[in-house]
């Protein structure tokens, strides 16, 4: 059975590990969300079972201390919308690793950008994108699309509830650790093929404060660079 899908302007066709890297990109403001998407369905997860480093898993930061955190209104976001709110960071998936010179080579912001570019080097192929969006939210949908002929072999996005911690006073997400219980995954198809592919990630209403979207793999023979074109979150505010 098919799945109905969505996306704000094109037809769609068709995850966390270690710590945050030496150098990152900067981020802006809280912003506010905007249009409109169809309800979908969750779907059932993977397992993936990576056999090179580093693996798929959740990547934790350091304990900050603990506040209370705001109570959700749970009002339907329009299409996508929560990945507008709170922090956004990019970050390379083993602390050992940098980025190569002028890369991530486009504004950070590009990401929630219907159409935009988000660029990585082919010398930096495993990423993790991490949200903190300041308080839980109902979460339905993950979607990533990828940058022209990008390939990625492995995909995931994670949700993790509310753990209490202070809201962040930088541009630094500190999400929770890697064996903390709480945390959800869903598994996309790899990106083997084609080129600006829509992938998207089912949740079932899971709640959350912090979404980790995990990118092992990524390249491209087309440049030397792959990349991205847009990131949404769909659930309730």
């Amino acid at each position: 059975t098919m799945m109905q899908s969505w996306s704000p302007s094109f037809a769609p066709s068709v995850s966390p590990t270690t710590s945050s890297p030496t150098q990152k990109p900067s981020n802006g403001p809280s912003r506010a969300p905007t249009t409109a998407l169809p309800t979908i369905s969750p779907t059932s997860a993977l397992t993936m079972n990576p056999t090179s480093t580093p693996s798929m898993g959740i990547s934790s930061n350091p304990t900050m201390s603990q506040s209370p955190s705001l109570s959700p209104t749970h009002v339907p976001t329009p299409w996508g919308g929560l990945e507008q709110l709170g922090i956004l960071e990019v970050v390379l998936a083993n602390a050992s690793d940098i980025w190569a010179s002028g890369y991530p080579s486009r504004p950070l912001d590009n990401l929630l950008e219907p159409g935009s570019e988000y660029y990585i080097h082919n010398s930096n192929p495993d990423i993790n994108i991490n949200f903190d969006l300041e308080h839980d939210h109902l979460i339905e949908s993950v979607y990533v699309k990828s940058w022209y002929i990008t390939r990625i072999a492995e995909l995931q996005a994670c949700t993790h509830a509310d753990d209490g911690q202070a809201l962040p006073m930088s541009e630094t997400v500190m999400v929770p650790d890697a064996n903390s219980p709480g945390w959800t995954c869903e598994t996309y198809t790899p990106i083997t093929g084609g080129y600006n592919l829509n992938k998207y990630a089912y949740f079932s209403n899971v709640t959350a404060r912090y979404v980790q979207i995990v990118l092992r793999g990524g390249y491209s023979g087309y440049a030397n660079r792959w990349g991205l074109r847009q990131i949404a979150i769909r659930g309730s505010v």
